[in-house]
């Protein structure tokens, strides 16, 4: 039996149609499984992004859970936990995030940036970016001395001095620590001594590694040191201790707002 001409065009439309169909259902299936996709991975990322700045998680065991708020402090992130979480990054970020490759980078609003797990060099079409507003302490834990800007608060050194404030050292603190002097204050010479050994050496460095000085003030476990400033700063002065295996850039002694900025890319 042949077929009429009108009959087989007709058959050609119906393939035709029916395979358009096909091709429609199946870009509707992905489509919609893509849509599925991100927005379970967006649910994803922003829960743990919440888990981060909302918990203070548990730090002092062998199965750390996961948490960045300092303790009794409101809303503020423990820098010192985020140093830890760096330290073993992909494992720990893993728990919250299986299976996936993520950047995360603080963002000062007085600039710079600090960056816990920088941007990997990958190319993706699709990047979860979940930006939140935080405060971070930063290095203000490692404050030893702070003296503010045009106040005139001080103690009583060794030698005559517009301000003097003292700390304490230890031996094994020297070995552990780098101590740094900073400030901006553009009005100010410094010097360091003790009560046995009360120099004038003044120093007008305004970034300055103390700890070859303090070595050589040391004379027991425990030894005071006295800062003092020939006049009254014009910004503020610090003295901080900082671990030696961290990099004391960018140098943030306060409390600061930042963005806490979480990718994850798909691959």
């Amino acid at each position: 039996m042949i077929l009429s001409t009108d009959l087989l065009l007709s058959l050609i439309v119906i393939v035709i149609i029916f395979g358009i169909s096909v091709n429609t259902v199946d870009n509707l299936i992905k489509n919609t499984s893509d849509q599925y996709y991100r927005f379970n991975l967006e649910r994803q990322v922003r829960g743990a992004v919440d888990i981060l700045v909302n918990t203070y998680g548990t730090w002092n065991s062998s199965d750390v859970i996961l948490g960045l708020k300092k303790e009794n402090s409101g809303n503020v992130l423990s820098f010192k936990k985020i140093l830890k979480l760096k330290e073993n990054y992909d494992e720990l970020i893993g728990k919250i995030l299986p299976n996936t490759t993520t950047s995360l980078i603080l963002y000062p609003k007085n600039g710079g940036k600090i960056v816990i797990k920088e941007d990997p060099p990958i190319s993706s079409q699709e990047v979860v970016v979940v930006n939140r507003t935080v405060v971070c302490d930063f290095f203000a834990d490692c404050v030893v001395i702070k003296i503010d800007a045009n106040k005139t608060d001080s103690e009583v050194g060794p030698i005559p001095s517009k301000i003097s404030k003292h700390f304490s050292v230890t031996t094994s603190e020297l070995n552990q620590y780098n101590y740094f002097l900073i400030s901006n204050a553009s009005n100010i010479l410094w010097n360091l001594n003790t009560v046995e050994n009360p120099n004038n050496d003044f120093n007008s460095e305004k970034f300055y590694n103390l700890n070859d000085r303090i070595k050589s003030m040391v004379k027991s476990e425990k030894q005071v040191i006295w800062l003092n400033l020939n006049s009254i700063p014009d910004d503020n002065v610090y003295i901080v201790k900082i671990k030696k295996s961290i990099l004391l850039d960018p140098p943030y002694f306060e409390n600061q707002v930042c963005d806490f900025v979480l990718k994850v890319y798909k691959t």
